[in-house]
């Protein structure tokens, strides 16, 4: 995620795309203290609802969510404004437990009900989850590199975007090259070895 930022500052400035922590968002972070990681999110969007009062433009349209469960990374992508959040999984079908959509379930309507803009302020309508058509990894371990991917792409080309990031994405089922990958393995090296290495 730094990364990205560091590599695509204009895109962020744009676009108003934000991150969530993986760390505090983690399945064994939630299922620890499952009320800590409600409470960073409410901290989150708090800080967004601060922002509408204030008629600031820099509120953000999109959270990128990358989350980690029972050796599986998946990414969800949270659209405060619209209730939606868009859930880019690269092994769709494995029947896998998922800590973390109640605690965004229960976020948003705490958003909600703290007079977040939202469609559906005035109803008992919560977060709707929908599954975005995306690369599918063959093997069993790439889904790292697969997430990394996703965000990529989402920041490089669809910042700019009005839509929903379900219709805006270009569907796809096949999975990844190992030159697509490479894309995003070579800005990762390139970044920790400036910032971190050289430093």
């Amino acid at each position: 995620m730094m990364c990205l930022f560091h590599e695509h500052t204009f895109a962020f400035d744009n676009s108003q795309i934000g991150f969530v922590c993986p760390e505090a968002m983690s399945s064994s972070r939630i299922k620890a203290n499952p009320q800590a990681a409600s409470m960073y999110l409410k901290v989150v969007f708090n800080a967004e609802i601060e922002k509408e009062k204030k008629g600031d433009p820099n509120i953000t349209k999109w959270f990128l969510i990358p989350y980690h469960q029972e050796n599986h990374w998946i990414l969800y992508v949270l659209d405060l404004r619209r209730g939606c959040a868009y859930i880019f999984d690269s092994a769709i079908g494995s029947n896998r437990e998922n800590s973390a959509w109640g605690i965004l379930c229960l976020a948003y309507q705490v958003y909600k009900f703290n007079d977040g803009i939202c469609p559906n302020r005035a109803t008992m309508q919560g977060l709707k989850g929908f599954h975005v058509k995306c690369a599918q990894q063959v093997g069993a371990h790439e889904c790292g590199y697969y997430v990394m991917k996703f965000m990529h792409e989402i920041v490089t080309l669809h910042h700019n975007t009005d839509e929903r990031l379900d219709n805006a994405y270009t569907p796809r089922n096949a999975p990844y090259t190992d030159e697509e990958i490479d894309v995003v393995r070579e800005q990762w090296a390139k970044f920790f070895t400036t910032e971190y290495l050289f430093t």
